[in-house]
């Protein structure tokens, strides 16, 4: 009897064991699998995360490529007071015919090694020809053929440019049944005349997930609901499929982005623009540890022969837009910031104009009361067609102190010219570099802006001698009236 208990405990504890290892079998068996199918979805979506460089992907990413020596020297080192400098460079808008299509390309002057420049003109006029050679021999072009062509930036001894090809056929009640379009992007390091690639706007120890983060999956977002915004019942639609494109287009760029592949884009002095991206940006401010632009290519001495001079010592990440002719001076008792947006085909013309604009200068200067005064003037100038052109000026001018302008004021203007591309309307009310306006335009405060800021707009009117006339009258017969001064 004794025995059989004895077995009959045996055979307990042998079952006992058998359940209690095959359990732990069973218990290790899915916690592998539960585990394989949570770093699948964290790789899969790591952008649910609210940190993107805490990331399972991240690490992940990082160990896909060794990461290179951090080079410091190229880095910001200031946001407040680093500055940067526009190249001294003429770019040349070039219209031409080719293959039967209307084209403009961008050829530049400037540099001191005319083999550099010849260069970069060479490829600037080449890349937008053999593109629209390929594309007219694969039958790609068919309808109305457009070409346009822009400079986002020349500064910091760097130059990036933009062609947009377009072809579009449209039935007779104008829906298009054929659109074929291609961005060819120009971006160049001057000091050798080689082509800059994206990798090269950032430190070398940037990885794409530092760069393609929670940023910039809201702005891909955001593009995506402008694309699926529905004016019929103005909602917003955009599907499950749309995000799991993005974050598929977002692992793409990682991926490119780390084994140093082309991603076409172009730049300015704020943002990065990804045309084959639905035009997603990343924003230079909001990755201030890895922006390399402004100092990567800096010269100990200038690449440039002097004949093109533009505006110095800017604030890093500003962005003035292009004008003929700026003067941005600042002294004990001053500050100016005077602008011509545009030209007119005319020598004799541009040369009263700018006569009229230094003599505007000198009287700013000229004033002396123990005051600072501070002067934001803004010059356009139109051809009438009639032998007649019409100046407009807006003028907008403050008293104030140095120290108020120093502790406050200053900052207050450079902080309108980065985030001019951040808020709706900057662009337009930058166009002329007029920032009084634009700071107060944020909070449509423009009470407040005729308080503080005393203002003008007025015309003036010139002949096709450059004489000047109050009157488009006395412009147009200028035998019949005195000249004014």
């Amino acid at each position: 009897m004794e025995e059989e208990n004895s077995k009959a405990k045996k055979e307990k504890t042998v079952s006992f064991k058998v359940f209690l290892i095959r359990r732990i079998i069973f218990i290790l068996i899915f916690a592998i699998i539960a585990g394989g199918i949570t770093a699948y979805f964290v790789i899969k979506n790591p952008f649910k995360h609210e940190n993107p460089k805490t990331s399972s992907k991240k690490e992940i990413l990082d160990n896909e490529v060794p990461k290179a020596p951090t080079r410091n020297h190229i880095a910001l080192l200031n946001y407040e007071t680093d500055t940067f400098d526009y190249n001294d460079l003429q770019v040349n808008e070039i219209n031409d015919n080719f293959e039967g299509y209307g084209i403009t390309y961008f050829q530049i002057n400037g540099l001191k090694d005319t083999s550099i420049q010849e260069k970069i003109n060479y490829q600037l006029e080449n890349d937008l020809k053999e593109t629209i050679t390929n594309a007219k021999n694969e039958g790609k072009i068919k309808g109305n053929f457009y070409c346009n062509s822009y400079v986002h930036s020349s500064f910091a001894n760097t130059l990036s440019i933009e062609y947009s090809l377009d072809c579009v056929i449209t039935n007779s009640n104008y829906d298009v049944t054929y659109n074929w379009d291609k961005q060819i992007t120009e971006n160049y390091d001057l000091t050798t005349g080689n082509k800059i690639k994206i990798q090269d706007l950032f430190t070398d120890d940037t990885i794409g997930a530092d760069i393609f983060d929670n940023t910039f999956y809201k702005e891909l977002i955001r593009y995506y609901v402008e694309q699926d915004y529905q004016e019929d019942d103005y909602s917003i639609r955009i599907s499950v499929k749309d995000y799991k494109d993005i974050e598929e287009k977002i692992l793409e760029l990682i991926i490119k982005f780390n084994e140093g592949e082309e991603i076409p884009f172009y730049f300015d002095e704020q943002q990065v623009i990804l045309p084959d991206f639905i035009y997603a940006r990343i924003y230079f401010d909001e990755h201030l540890d890895f922006i390399a632009i402004y100092n990567k290519y800096k010269t100990t001495e200038t690449i440039f022969d002097g004949k093109y001079p533009h505006l110095h010592n800017l604030p890093v990440l500003t962005k003035r837009y292009n004008s003929y002719y700026t003067v941005l001076e600042e002294s004990e008792n001053y500050y100016i910031d005077v602008d011509l947006a545009n030209s007119v085909n005319s020598e004799t013309v541009m040369n009263s104009v700018l006569n009229y604009i230094n003599d505007d200068i000198e009287d700013m200067k000229a004033v002396n009361d123990n005051k600072f005064h501070i002067y934001n003037y803004s010059y356009e100038i139109y051809d009438e067609n009639d032998n007649v052109y019409t100046l407009n000026v807006t003028t907008y001018k403050k008293e104030t102190t140095k120290s108020l302008f120093t502790s406050e004021i200053k900052a207050n203007i450079i902080n309108t010219f980065r985030k001019a591309e951040r808020i709706e309307g900057g662009d337009v009310h930058l166009y002329n570099n007029q920032f009084v306006y634009y700071l107060y335009e944020q909070n449509y405060d423009y009470e407040q802006m005729e308080k503080e800021w005393e203002s003008d707009s007025y015309q003036i009117f010139l002949d096709k001698n450059g004489n000047i006339y109050e009157t488009k009258a006395e412009a147009r017969n200028p035998e019949e009236i005195e000249i004014k001064d």
